[in-house]
């Protein structure tokens, strides 16, 4: 299956999802479907990058977006907090050590997704794009064994 058909694919499922004969969803339901969806068609791109050792690794752009109206309401209801950003692109798995980009400079850091998403040594919205580390290098010889 290509990208392009596992796209298609999603898009068709959350359509279902949203539209068709399950319960009515609220809005902020809806939202986060989309966002789900979204989100793993991101993801496609830096599971085809990561499987292939061949492809260089390639930066992702960390990138934001204001809460919505109906996210806020149920941020707010749930944790005080009125302004939040969302981060809508592929992000690291929960423990995984990373290349990061911030301010001119290059480190790795460890990423963490549990009482809200950062990394260990630099803030998140310091954070302009992160990068999956390189395989460790095995000489021919381990391979063939």
């Amino acid at each position: 299956m290509t990208r392009e058909e596992i796209k298609d694919e999603l898009y068709r499922m959350l359509s279902d999802v949203v539209n068709g004969g399950y319960p009515k969803r609220t809005d902020v339901q809806k939202t986060r479907y989309k966002e789900a969806v979204k989100r793993a068609v991101d993801a496609l791109d830096t599971l085809e990058q990561m499987s292939s050792s061949e492809k260089p690794n390639k930066w992702i752009p960390l990138t934001k977006r204001p809460m919505t109206k109906e996210e806020r309401e149920e941020y707010e209801e749930r944790t005080g907090i009125t302004e939040f950003m969302i981060l809508n692109c592929p992000l690291p798995k929960d423990g995984q050590e990373v290349f990061i980009s911030y301010g001119g400079y290059v480190c790795i850091d460890t990423f963490h997704d549990d009482d809200g998403c950062y990394f260990e040594g630099v803030e998140i919205d310091d954070v302009e794009a992160w990068m999956p580390l390189p395989l460790p290098w095995k000489a021919e010889s381990e391979d063939k064994e």
